[in-house]
């Protein structure tokens, strides 16, 4: 409330009321929306208020209500007129009343979806110069204040996490009116699915040709298998299957995407397939025959250096295991006895990866005929 306070009688002893004073004497400056700025004269009657020195119409009460629109700012008085006596002009109250901010500027998007944990980035269409813009959600600042250009900007919120009317408050930072913009963004935020969990957790190491390598990913949808970090065309199912060959050796992976949002990485699954041993270098004899108790030396052309090979007939080693040089090398059976088609068993000692190379040595065994017995003819 601001007061005017008579202090004078005219001479013939009606209130003359010289120089009225205003209570506060001001300035009041207060935002364009504010409460009406009430000013009070303490002269019972013949009050007229004047606006920069122009009298108000009708404005002849003790009180004068100013609506706080910038277009009342100005320079307030009164003076007080009893039975002819008017007094002096009252101190002078200054009323400034500051514009908001346009609440015009146009905001998109109107409405987003997002994955939990993402931004989103608000455009305002006609900023105003001057005017500092700064998103919110309620009362909590989703964003730093960005002076506008006069033109279009854009502002980035903080990490969303849940569904947010995002506002965007513009304030002067001169006078500190502050105003919310018309125009809202709605975001719909979608949750992260869980991170998936793959099985079995590995290290998986087996040799080429072994059975199918299954993994297993613990997300009942969305899966996407990755070899590598690189995406596997085609592989999104709950299950992805290895074929063992060296070419699939590697770290496996799986993200979860559901509703557009993806999951963060699983586990990494490494997974090494090694190589059998070549199985081309040539085995000789093809056949020969050989007395029973006798040995046969079998040649192998092309051994791979690394390589260990034994003889075998079935499950029955003939020999033992010698190292492949890169060229031929000649391996000797134990005494046969029997027919034989030995099979040259190559393992790669470090993996323990084997393979039959794919030529084979028959044996006929020629059994030893009975040792004669020599009689002494009868006298």
């Amino acid at each position: 409330m601001h007061h005017v306070i008579e202090r004078h009688q005219c001479s013939n002893g009606y209130p003359d009321s010289n120089h009225p004073e205003c209570y506060p004497a001001g300035p009041v400056v207060v935002c364009e929306g504010s409460a009406a700025i009430v000013l009070t004269s303490d002269a019972a009657s013949g009050n007229q208020w004047y606006k920069d020195g122009s009298p108000i119409g009708g404005a002849t009460a003790t009180t004068l209500n100013i609506t706080t629109v910038p277009g009342n700012s100005g320079s307030y008085t009164v003076i007080s007129t009893v039975s002819g006596c008017a007094s002096a002009v009252s101190n002078a109250v200054s009323v400034t009343i500051d514009a908001l901010p346009l609440v015009t500027p146009v905001v998109t998007p109107a409405t987003t979806t997002i994955c939990s944990g993402n931004t989103v980035t608000v455009n305002i269409a006609g900023s105003q110069a001057g005017i500092n813009y700064e998103l919110f959600d309620g009362g909590t600042s989703l964003s730093s204040p960005v002076a506008g250009t006069g033109g279009a900007i854009n502002i980035t919120t903080s990490a969303l996490t849940a569904n947010t009317t995002i506002t965007v408050r513009a304030t002067n930072p001169v006078t500190s009116c502050t105003t919310l913009l018309s125009g809202t963004s709605v975001v719909t935020v979608t949750p992260i699915p869980t991170t998936p969990n793959v099985t079995p957790a590995g290290p998986v190491v087996v040799c080429e040709g072994s059975a199918a390598i299954v993994l297993t990913s613990d997300a009942a949808s969305g899966n996407q298998w990755y070899k590598d970090g690189s995406p596997i065309g085609g592989a999104t199912a709950t299950t992805l299957n290895i074929t063992t060959v060296p070419g699939n050796s590697g770290s496996y992976t799986v993200i979860s995407t559901v509703s557009g949002c993806a999951s963060a990485v699983s586990n990494a699954v490494s997974i090494t397939i090694d190589a059998l041993p070549l199985v081309t270098p040539v085995v000789t004899p093809a056949t020969t025959t050989i007395c029973s108790g006798n040995t046969v030396t079998v040649n192998i052309a092309g051994s791979q250096a690394g390589i260990n090979y034994e003889l075998f007939d079935g499950g029955t080693s003939l020999s033992s295991p010698v190292a492949g040089t890169g060229g031929a090398i000649n391996i000797t059976t134990s005494a046969l006895t029997a027919n034989t088609t030995i099979t040259v068993r190559a393992t790669n000692p470090i993996t323990s990866c084997t393979t039959l190379l794919s030529g084979t040595s028959v044996v006929t065994v020629t059994p030893i005929p009975t040792t004669p017995n020599v009689t002494r003819p009868a006298r």
